[in-house]
């Protein structure tokens, strides 16, 4: 049997694992963005059922928050990236968030598609492993 093919299936191996392992990380951070997506885009929608007055808890960042009152349920600062923030209407920033839930619901699809991809090379590769291996084991008998 050739221990070098062996040692190169198994280092094969290992890399796939580490692979996944990654990908793995950045599905958990996909899913952490999604799910705070959903709660700012269910957060804009009841806006608009809030008055002029009412008091709600803000954030102030780093899950640190502090009593308000609204004066405003119409307009919302939104950021549109690279640190830039603008005033538009709750309408247009639902819609932004919709986009943004949009673009990375395709990329968690192609996340996904790379773990299946990765699982099966792994299995694979596995699969491989043991044969060499039981064909040695069957060498020495």
């Amino acid at each position: 049997m050739d221990e070098k093919l062996m040692q190169r299936k198994y280092v094969q191996m290992q890399l796939l694992k580490n692979q996944l392992n990654g990908l793995i990380d950045e599905k958990k951070m996909i899913n952490e963005r999604v799910e705070e997506l959903m709660v700012t885009l269910n957060a804009l929608q009841n806006l608009e059922y809030m008055k002029s007055g009412n008091e709600i808890w803000s954030t102030l960042g780093s899950s640190v928050f502090v009593m308000s009152d609204v004066k405003d349920t119409e307009n919302v600062l939104v950021g549109v990236g690279a640190g830039v923030v603008i005033k538009d209407t709750r309408e247009n920033a639902i819609k932004i968030v919709e986009s943004k839930l949009n673009e990375i619901n395709r990329f968690d699809q192609e996340i996904v598609a790379e773990i299946n991809k990765h699982t099966e090379q792994i299995n694979r590769v596995e699969m491989e492993l043991y044969k060499m291996q039981e064909e040695e084991r069957n060498q020495v008998k």
